[in-house]
């Protein structure tokens, strides 16, 4: 990660500090109002740190993240392209058996025929 998250974080952290001094200087209300707004500056100041500081964690957990959803896709068309062989095999089978069938039939037709006909050598 560059350093753009440590530079949001001084900016963020800059705009809470000027925010104090300003709402300091005004009215009670808008003062509470103003540590709101200061504490989630900062709050949010402190977790852009901490994303920047654990970049690398963050960016190795993401890619093993990415790696294992990517061999979960390829685990799946793995198992889809193997029924789909598998069921190509199967039809092939039963195809290549009912032409099996058919010769044995006809080949028993015409032997029926023939010894019929007494051509039967």
């Amino acid at each position: 990660m560059s350093f753009t998250v440590l530079y949001a974080c001084v900016g963020v952290g800059t705009v809470a500090v000027v925010l104090f001094v300003v709402l300091s200087l005004t009215a009670p209300l808008v003062l509470e109002i103003g540590y709101g707004i200061i504490g989630g500056l900062l709050v949010l100041g402190g977790i852009g740190w901490i994303l920047y500081r654990n970049s690398d964690s963050i960016g190795d957990w993401w890619q093993a993240f990415r790696d294992r959803r990517q061999a979960e896709r390829d685990a799946r068309r793995v198992r889809r392209e193997t029924l789909r062989q598998e069921e190509e095999t199967r039809r092939a089978v039963e195809l290549e058996e009912r032409r099996v069938r058919a010769g044995v039939i006809a080949v028993e037709a015409i032997s029926s025929g023939e010894a019929m006909n007494g051509t039967n050598s």
